[in-house]
């Protein structure tokens, strides 16, 4: 799976355009002032920009969040108020976590709506070290409430949705319970990806 993450070479400076840098005013002071960028190569010339901002030991030395730029470029019929970017918390050092959320912007950006509740399935581990293959969409329980929708001077709201890492087997659970008693669960280590398993 991890050769399917194609990047370019990371970089401390953001690109230059107008509305990734009114984003980037609404993020750092809510994770930090020293982020990496990623930018996946595009599959098509026309796509738009799509940028994972990286803080690696944030929100402690332990652990690694990531928010991805672009998702919201793209209309979607289930976002009729505001549109969403998706942003991460792992307790783990290995930036393909990051670099994971970028694939599935580019990849399923304008039909994937990403609601809460909903399961991606990857189908192989999302880095190499780690057994989750999945992930399961809900609110950004690591942030405030005033941090989780901000304005960029477009017609349309930003909204921060989070995704965790689970299991397959999880994923299975989590459609067999429903999301809200899965999420019960899952709220006792929602950032180790190294945590038993949900039975």
């Amino acid at each position: 799976m991890w050769s399917l993450f194609q990047f370019l070479n990371q970089t401390v400076k953001p690109p230059k355009d107008v509305l990734f840098e009114r984003f980037l005013e609404k993020i750092i002071p809510i994770f930090g002032d020293e982020p990496e960028f990623w930018l996946p190569k595009k599959q098509q010339p026309s796509d738009p920009l799509t940028v994972v901002v990286l803080f690696k030991g944030v929100p402690d030395a332990r652990f690694l969040t990531a928010v991805t730029y672009g998702l919201s470029l793209q209309p979607h019929r289930e976002w009729p108020d505001n549109r969403p970017e998706l942003c991460l918390v792992v307790q783990s050092q290995n930036e393909n976590w990051g670099k994971a959320l970028g694939h599935l912007v580019s990849r399923l950006r304008g039909d994937c709506p990403f609601v809460s509740g909903q399961l991606i399935r990857f189908g192989t581990a999302v880095v190499e070290e780690a057994v989750m293959d999945a992930f399961f969409v809900w609110e950004p329980w690591f942030l405030a409430a005033e941090e989780r929708q901000f304005d960029i001077g477009l017609d349309y709201q930003i909204r921060l949705q989070a995704l965790y890492p689970i299991r397959e087997s999880e994923a299975l659970v989590c459609e067999k319970i429903g999301p809200q008693a899965f999420v019960k669960q899952l709220q006792l280590a929602p950032f180790d990806v190294d945590r038993p398993e949900i039975h």
